[in-house]
């Protein structure tokens, strides 16, 4: 009976993009929290930003922007976009892209300050 389960399930095939979480959940970096993040795809895009003048009246601003899909937040498996517009953070992964390192390390986070003062921390950790 247990040869007969085990041929079963050998010849079973599983689709497993049917358990697939896709990338609905965005990841925003909390202030002052520290994490291990691993890229999976990353693209550029642009986002809208609501603004307001001097006059008090609302406009919409887009900036450019990079729609990264992180697959490991903490050494744990992840589907999560997160968008970054930080200019300096931006700098940072271009120049771990031109090393070949984006899709092969393990990457340590953080974030610091609030609105016009955040910073990031990023470098890479280990190879995944």
């Amino acid at each position: 009976m247990e040869n007969e389960i085990n041929k079963s399930l050998e010849q079973t095939k599983i689709d497993w993009s049917v358990f697939d979480v896709g990338t609905k959940d965005y990841f925003k970096p909390e202030t002052d929290k520290e994490y291990m993040i691993c890229l999976e795809s990353i693209a550029q895009t642009t986002i809208q930003l609501q603004e307001i003048d001097e006059d008090g009246n609302k406009l919409l601003k887009k900036i450019p922007a990079l729609k990264m899909i992180l697959s490991e937040v903490n050494r744990k498996p992840a589907k999560v976009s997160w968008d970054v517009t930080s200019k300096k953070l931006i700098a940072k992964i271009r120049e771990f892209d031109e090393k070949g390192l984006l899709f092969t390390m393990r990457f340590f986070l953080k974030r610091t300050g609030q609105k016009m003062q955040t910073e990031y921390q990023l470098y890479p950790l280990e190879k995944r």
